[in-house]
């Protein structure tokens, strides 16, 4: 008989609930129907785990991570060095929140976000001033692709109610490996926000994963020792968001040493080393109210964006060379050989192309 941890109801076809270990909203695909209940899931979902998708969306949108349904992630709102409002949609792309409008006399000044957004516009001030010409207007209106040279700031919270969903990602994986319900039932009201002593808390301490170059992971490490008297969890997002659960600070069960890695790039799950031997005081110290090393959270967010700026570059560069391609080469028959005129036709495509985002560049560094 399989029971809902949570609930501890039996799991029957008509509340059966597939549960993701890592959610699938930041690109989580290992997966159970042997965890929660449809119910628990559900109220969990709506709640806890939204505050810790919601916090990791910076990630999730930068990598143009999609869930299983093929939903886009949301977008981030930002605002510019100069104070204009921005959205980032999937992928990083930043598009206005809103179109422009700056009046100069009797001159409209409108950047718009479309050609349909603009002639929207301009019909509202055709109320307005009835002289203008919409007609004439779009007739001579520009559609112009540009870099932005200047920052956008992003923020990002941690801790909270996500804590909540990260002691559940722990909980679910000690159950998916066979742990027994009775270790961890006293985490439920923690999971429910009704418990205040706080299991969840930030390890920066060291690398506990020795990843490979360029690669950003989602990863579970469990560790049960009776000897000991100890469960507990390292749990890391993006290779950036890194915490440590205290799961059992009496446990008694079985010896359990079990971990799991997902390639959130290649979208599969990986073998990788990792070294972590804490002690009860030692996780116990980590949970201690204020104790994050900011410092240490900063260079580990730097770096894993870094990876993510180079792979967008890489896919920017990629999204270029082919519209490149469609402008020169492919709009001639298939299998037709090559002149050295087509040849420019492409050098000057590519040049069109590149020759913005290189000005870009170099004017940033």
């Amino acid at each position: 008989m399989v029971r809902c941890w949570m609930c501890n109801a039996e799991i029957k076809e008509e509340n059966v609930s597939k549960e993701h270990i890592f959610l699938n909203a930041i690109g989580g695909k290992l997966r159970s129907n042997s965890l929660l209940c449809k119910t628990c899931n559900q109220n969990l979902g709506d709640s806890i785990d939204y505050e810790l998708a919601e916090q990791l969306n910076i990630f999730t949108n930068l990598l143009d991570i999609r869930r299983d349904d093929g939903s886009l992630p949301p977008p981030i709102h930002t605002t510019s060095e100069s104070g204009v409002d921005y959205k980032l949609l999937h992928g990083g792309k930043p598009e206005l929140d809103k179109p422009s409008i700056r009046m100069d006399g009797r001159n409209i000044h409108i950047i718009a976000r479309s050609t349909q957004e603009a002639n929207k516009l301009m019909r509202g001030y055709k109320r307005k001033y009835p002289e203008i010409d919409v007609a004439k207007i779009a007739a001579h209106m520009e559609h112009k692709k540009r870099y932005l040279n200047e920052y956008l700031g992003i923020e990002c919270e941690l801790g909270g109610k996500a804590r909540l969903s990260v002691c559940k990602t722990a909980i679910n994986f000690y159950i998916l490996k066979g742990g027994d319900r009775r270790c961890i039932s006293h985490l439920i009201p923690y999971v429910q926000g009704c418990h205040s002593d706080d299991v969840v808390g930030f390890f920066y301490n060291h690398e506990v994963i020795q990843k490979n170059p360029g690669q950003i992971i989602h990863a579970i490490i469990l560790i049960g020792n009776p000897d000991t008297h100890i469960l507990y969890a390292y749990v890391e997002f993006f290779n950036a968001v890194r915490y440590i659960i205290l799961l059992n600070d009496h446990y008694d069960a079985a010896e359990i040493s079990s971990s799991y890695f997902f390639d959130v790039l290649e979208g599969q799950e990986v073998k990788l080393n990792y070294w972590i031997n804490l002690t009860k005081e030692q996780i116990k110290n980590l949970l201690e109210i204020g104790n994050i090393p900011y410092q240490k959270v900063k260079e580990a967010f730097s770096c894993a964006l870094e990876i993510i700026t180079n792979r967008q570059q890489e896919k920017h560069l990629h999204e270029m060379c082919n519209i490149a391609l469609e402008k020169s080469l492919m709009k001639y028959p298939e299998g037709e050989i090559i002149t050295p005129e087509m040849g420019n036709e492409l050098c000057e495509a590519l040049m069109e192309e590149l020759m913005p985002w290189l000005f870009s560049v170099i004017k940033d560094e």
